[in-house]
């Protein structure tokens, strides 16, 4: 939360927030659970508040903006590009000559057709 946005919305302590939604819901969350909205979120989401003089304030607009956020669907997650660092692909490669030896070790040891090949 910016200064700028107190200048229109009256700041409240985290304890009268917890007052303020125990009024909305009828179940009064505790306080350590406000501030941990405020300091880590919750869903994605971190309820907006400000430091003054040592003490965190909320108010009710941004209480209202948070349940309203936590509680949209989630986006899906973009899909995951297969790129690998030239480390993991080396090391894929290095793994799959290992592996390829080794088969074809077990292949001179007991012959190919002694032996069901492997799935892929």
């Amino acid at each position: 939360m910016h200064l700028t946005q107190l200048e229109y919305e009256r700041p409240i302590s985290l304890k009268d927030a917890c007052k303020y939604l125990g009024d909305v819901t009828g179940k009064r969350p505790a306080l350590a659970t406000v501030w941990r909205w405020c300091a880590k979120g919750c869903r994605g989401v971190r309820l907006e508040s400000v430091c003054i003089g040592g003490r965190r304030y909320v108010t009710i607009p941004a209480i209202e903006r948070f349940i309203n956020r936590s509680n949209q669907p989630a986006e899906p997650p973009a899909p995951r590009a297969e790129t690998l660092s030239k480390t993991e692909a080396a090391y894929r490669a290095m793994r799959k000559a290992q592996i390829d030896a080794a088969i074809k070790r077990l292949d001179e040891m007991l012959g190919p057709k002694r032996r069901k090949p492997m799935p892929r």
